[in-house]
C-alpha cells in the first residue's frame, strides 16, 4: 500500500510540476494546488521542492514551512527546517532568512550531537558574512571554535575567526585580549601560539618579528616543543638569521631524531649565497662530529663541495658516506659519485681502486654494470695504462 501510495504522489508532483511550469514562469501562491485534507508533509516538502528547482522560491518557501507546520517529528522538523534554508534561502541569496531560519534549525537538534551542531553554525556564520552582519558572524565563529571537537578543528576555526575580525577592523582588539592572557601567564603556550600565528603564519599582520618572540616564548615555557621549534627555524631563514636557524636546527636534530634528516636537507638547502655556505658548511662539520655515524651527513657536505666544482673536497666527503653507509640500496649512486669525484680532481688511481670496490656489490642491473666497467675503462685510460694491464 506504501508503495502504491508513494508511486501516486509522485506521479501528482511530475503532472503538476509540467502543468506549473507549462502554465507561466511564476507561480503565485493562489495558484497551488488544492489538494485533500490529510496530506502528509512529504507531499508539501516534493512541491517545494519541484518549485525550488525551477526558481519559484517564494512559493517553494510557502510549501516547506506548511510542510514544517503539520510535521511533528522532532528529528524530522529539524531536516525541513535545514532544507528550507539549504534549498531555498541560501539558492535565493535571502541571507537574513537563512540566518534566522537555521537559528531554529540549531534549537532542534540534540545538544549531544556536537558536530552537527558546529555545521549549522557554520552555516549560519556563512549567511551572515553574506548578508554583511558582521558582529553576528564573529559571534557565530567564536561559537564554532568553542564546539571543535581537536587540536585540527579549534586551529581551522580560529583562522576563520581571526580572518573575519581582520576583515571587519576588529581583529587587533583580540590580539591585546590574548596578549593580556599571556601577560598573566606567560606559559599560556596555547594563548602565545595563537599570536604567534596572527603575527605571521595567518599573513594577517605580517610582524614576523613578533612572532619570533612568541616562539621563543614557548620553548622557554616548554623546550621540548617541537612545533614551536620548526616555525621559529623558518621565521629565522626568512628573516636573515642564519646562525639562530643553523642552531635551531641543530636542537631540532635532538630533540625529533626521526626528522634529522629532513633537517639535515632543510638546512643545507634553505640558505644559498656564498657567505651562507660557508656557514652552513661549517656548521655541517660540527653536525658530523656529534653525530659520526650519519652518513647523510657527509653526504650533503659532499653535495656542496660537488656543486662548487672542489672535486677534491668532494671526493673525500663521498669516500666517508660510502664507507658509513652498509650494505644500503644507494650505496652503489654514491660509489658513482665518489668516482666521477676522484676522476675530475685527477685521482685516477683513487678511482681505479673504488671502481673495483663498487663492482664487487651485488650488481644485478646489467646497464650499471657497464656504467662501473666504463668508468674504470676511464680511469685507467686517463693513468696510461694498457687495456690488459
Amino acid at each position: 500500500m506504501k508503495r502504491i501510495t508513494s508511486v501516486l504522489l509522485c506521479g501528482l508532483v511530475l503532472a503538476w510540476a509540467g502543468a506549473a511550469v507549462a502554465a507561466e514562469a511564476k507561480v503565485e501562491d493562489e495558484t497551488l494546488p488544492r489538494p485533500l485534507k490529510g496530506q502528509t508533509p512529504d507531499y508539501y516538502t516534493a512541491l517545494a521542492r519541484v518549485h525550488a528547482a525551477f526558481g519559484h522560491f517564494k512559493t517553494a518557501e510557502t510549501l516547506q514551512l506548511k510542510a514544517f507546520d503539520i510535521e511533528t517529528d522532532r528529528a524530522k522538523k529539524e531536516k525541513l527546517s535545514f532544507e528550507l534554508v539549504d534549498r531555498i534561502y541560501m539558492r535565493a541569496r535571502w541571507w537574513d532568512k537563512a540566518a534566522a531560519e537555521l537559528r531554529r534549525t540549531i534549537r532542534l537538534v540534540d545538544k549531544d550531537d556536537v558536530a552537527q551542531l558546529r555545521k549549522y553554525h557554520m552555516d549560519r556564520a556563512l549567511a551572515l558574512g553574506e548578508g554583511g552582519k558582521a558582529d553576528e558572524q564573529i559571534r557565530e565563529l567564536a561559537v564554532i571554535v568553542k564546539l571543535s571537537r581537536d587540536d585540527d578543528q579549534r586551529e581551522w576555526s580560529l583562522r576563520r575567526l581571526h580572518s573575519a575580525l581582520g576583515r571587519f577592523g576588529k581583529l587587533q582588539a583580540k590580539v591585546n585580549e590574548y596578549e593580556a592572557m599571556v601577560r598573566k601567564d606567560p606559559k599560556d603556550t596555547a594563548t602565545l601560539r595563537l599570536l604567534a600565528e596572527i603575527y605571521d603564519g595567518s599573513g594577517l599582520l605580517k610582524l614576523p618579528g613578533k612572532a619570533i618572540r612568541k616562539y621563543q616564548q614557548i620553548l622557554k615555557a616548554d623546550p621540548a616543543d617541537v612545533d614551536a621549534g620548526e616555525r621559529l627555524t623558518r621565521l629565522y631563514v626568512d628573516t636573515g638569521q642564519p646562525d639562530k636557524a643553523l642552531a635551531m636546527y641543530e636542537r631540532l636534530m635532538a630533540l625529533n631524531p626521526k626528522r634529522f634528516d629532513m633537517y639535515l636537507a632543510d638546512a643545507v638547502s634553505q640558505m644559498p649565497g656564498e657567505k651562507n655556505e660557508k656557514k652552513v658548511l661549517a656548521w655541517a662539520k660540527k653536525i658530523l662530529e656529534k653525530y659520526p655515524d650519519k652518513s647523510t651527513v657527509p653526504l650533503r657536505i659532499a653535495n656542496l663541495h660537488s656543486s662548487r666544482r672542489r672535486h677534491a673536497a668532494a671526493a673525500e666527503y663521498y669516500r666517508k658516506a660510502v664507507d658509513l653507509i652498509g650494505t644500503h640500496p644507494s650505496k652503489l649512486s654514491i660509489y658513482f659519485r665518489l668516482i666521477e669525484s676522484q676522476i675530475a680532481a685527477e685521482k685516477y688511481a683513487d678511482a681505479e681502486q673504488t671502481c673495483g670496490e663498487a663492482a664487487k656489490l651485488q650488481i644485478t642491473s646489467s646497464s650499471l654494470r657497464k656504467r662501473v666497467a666504463n668508468l674504470l675503462k676511464k680511469a685507467r685510460d686517463l693513468q696510461g695504462k694498457p687495456a690488459g694491464e
